[in-house]
């Protein structure tokens, strides 16, 4: 961590605006004189946390040594230590248990508002009592030195889809399938939990190839038990279904929808203009391309739905109409040896 946290110097959040910053930087220079001989380090202290952090090239850089990136900063029992990924809402981390030394995943959500911290605390409700193996686990919810929420969650190790894609190509249908069944295993159960995940893509599924498993990360614009008043909280494009993006309420379906756009994805190699125009690729088995024509209809409602349709036995189904197998017989997925 930084010596200073010019933030705690000025009394503001670290997601404040320019107009909140220079107000607090004035009020707290007028309180104590900086004329005065025993206000001059203070004034200086303040000048130079002040003119740090208003210029934004200047900010970001200081904000990447006070919301250290080298390890070691403590939450109530757990150890920060290397960084694993960065998004919009912060970084998160590799950590381990200070105890236990058991490795954990932390998700310093540093770059949040303070009224958008309900929606973390919302990510930390909806995945409380999931307890399932291809599903992280929540272990905690505590704050950072500057206020902002930590959520502490199970550690898993391997290659997002997304990164698995981009090392083999075209994803071989074979592959797609074993991995759409497990992703359809962990979708009936969340379902069931009455939680909708809401941001399905190949950034939110890592894979396990040694194993043949996988699990569906990010909650963070899940809904629990979500009603008729209930819209979406956003979404990312492409992969989200027509009515996530007119923010209307969300069911099962929509999560179907993510998985057929996901699986294109795969088949297309990360080509994003092909995935957008929905383009299976030529070659690719008749009765898986009728599987994810069914995902990712346009009417929500003319999707399969669990009541009617068990899509993890229709996957399997396809399996065995285009492999002759419904098992992977833990067949390693083609271009990604050397990638393990």
């Amino acid at each position: 961590m930084a010596k200073e946290n010019y933030y705690e110097l000025l009394q503001v959040h670290p997601r404040a605006n320019a107009e909140v910053m220079h107000a607090a930087y004035k009020a707290l220079l007028k309180l104590r004189d900086p004329n005065r001989p025993e206000n001059k380090s203070y004034a200086q202290q303040i000048n130079k946390a002040y003119h740090t952090i208003a210029r934004p090239d200047l900010r970001e850089q200081y904000d990447r040594s006070l919301f250290s990136q080298d390890g070691g900063e403590v939450f109530g029992s757990f150890r920060k230590l290397e960084q694993i990924a960065e998004g919009a809402f912060g970084r998160t981390f590799k950590g381990e248990h200070i105890t236990l030394g058991e490795q954990v995943c932390i998700k310093d959500c540093f770059n949040v508002r303070p009224e958008y911290y309900p929606m973390l605390e919302d990510e930390a409700r909806a995945m409380w009592e999931l307890r399932h193996y291809e599903i992280p686990a929540i272990h905690d919810l505590v704050k950072s030195t500057n206020g902002s929420p930590v959520l502490i969650m199970s550690y898993v190790p391997g290659p997002t889809l997304e990164q698995v894609v981009e090392k083999t190509g075209p994803l071989d249908p074979d592959s797609l399938c074993w991995i759409t069944d497990r992703v359809l295993n962990s979708l009936m159960f969340i379902h069931y939990k009455n939680v909708i995940h809401g941001d399905l893509k190949p950034q939110n599924i890592i894979v396990q190839p040694d194993q043949h498993t996988i699990s569906i990360v990010d909650f963070g614009l899940s809904l629990l038990k979500p009603h008729a008043g209930t819209s979406s909280k956003g979404y990312t494009p492409i992969f989200a279904p027509p009515e996530e993006i007119a923010m209307s309420t969300l069911l099962p379906q929509s999560d179907f929808y993510s998985l057929g756009m996901t699986m294109i994805y795969a088949l297309v190699g990360g080509d994003l203009h092909s995935t957008k125009a929905k383009e299976v690729p030529h070659g690719t088995p008749e009765p898986l391309c009728k599987f994810i024509r069914k995902l990712i209809v346009r009417d929500m409602m003319a999707r399969p739905h669990w009541s009617k349709i068990n899509l993890c036995e229709e996957i399997r189904k396809v399996r065995i109409e285009s492999f002759g197998h419904a098992h992977s017989g833990m067949k390693p997925i083609p271009g990604l040896e050397t990638f393990l």
